[in-house]
């Protein structure tokens, strides 16, 4: 065959185009040649640039990977600083429950200079009689406690009123002085006045009442009373009597 012309040339690649092909993979420089001539510039640095993508992405799950580690480690140092603050709560909750409950006692074994001084004034009372004493013994407690037993065994009271007014911090009983008239009061002490407090005053002066049929006296002694607190005694006609801690005691 005679080659004479491009037209020449050309026909006889097409003919054979398997000895192009292998001319080209045994070729590098012509591959690249031929490249050039059949590719954009845009899909030759494709390659590179995909492979730039690949890192950058490889960077940013990486980057990603760090910040969720970094992120489960400040939650669990969060964790651990509620448990903590958890537990130094608590301490103060017991820390403060037991300055309450030492409060309390103070106030308790005052109690019977407390009511005749604040209290009797208002009712014209006089004749004060410990029936039962939470911080001390009482020449009249058995006599009264088997009052109380005989009350709930003839059901005159309930068993939960029986145990409440033992609990109860100071039961006393004192005459007008007017005429003679018998007061049985119920007192509870604490630091600072609760619902609670008023609450098993109230319980325990309507025991008192069930048992004697005397007028009783529902009261609650306490440094500190906050305003609801005052107006839930006001409306359950509880006397709040509130007292400078004594720090000699």
């Amino acid at each position: 065959m005679t080659i004479q012309t491009e037209a020449d040339i050309i026909r006889v690649i097409i003919e054979n185009r398997r000895l192009l092909i292998q001319a080209l993979r045994e070729d590098a420089e012509l591959l690249d040649e031929v490249r050039h001539i059949i590719l954009t510039e845009d899909l030759l640095a494709l390659p590179a640039q995909v492979a730039e993508l690949i890192e950058t992405q490889n960077q940013m799950l990486a980057t990603q990977d760090q910040m969720l580690k970094t992120q489960n480690q400040m939650l669990a140092t969060q964790d651990q600083i509620l448990r903590t603050q958890d537990q130094i709560l608590r301490t103060q909750d017991r820390m403060e429950g037991r300055l309450g409950n030492l409060e309390g006692e103070r106030l308790e074994r005052r109690l019977f200079r407390i009511l005749p001084a604040r209290l009797f004034p208002m009712y014209g009372l006089r004749r004060p009689r410990v029936l039962l004493n939470e911080v001390g013994e009482s020449p009249l407690k058995q006599e009264f406690v088997d009052r109380l037993g005989d009350a709930a065994a003839a059901g005159i009271i309930s068993d939960e009123q029986y145990g409440r007014l033992l609990d109860t911090d100071l039961i006393m009983s004192a005459r007008r002085r007017k005429d003679g008239k018998v007061f049985y009061i119920a007192v509870e002490a604490s630091g600072a006045i609760a619902r609670t407090d008023i609450v098993r005053a109230v319980e325990s002066s309507e025991a008192l009442r069930a048992i004697y049929d005397e007028t009783t006296l529902p009261v609650v002694v306490g440094h500190t009373i906050q305003a609801d607190m005052a107006k839930l005694a006001d409306e359950k006609d509880v006397v709040a009597i509130i007292v400078a801690q004594d720090r000699a005691s």
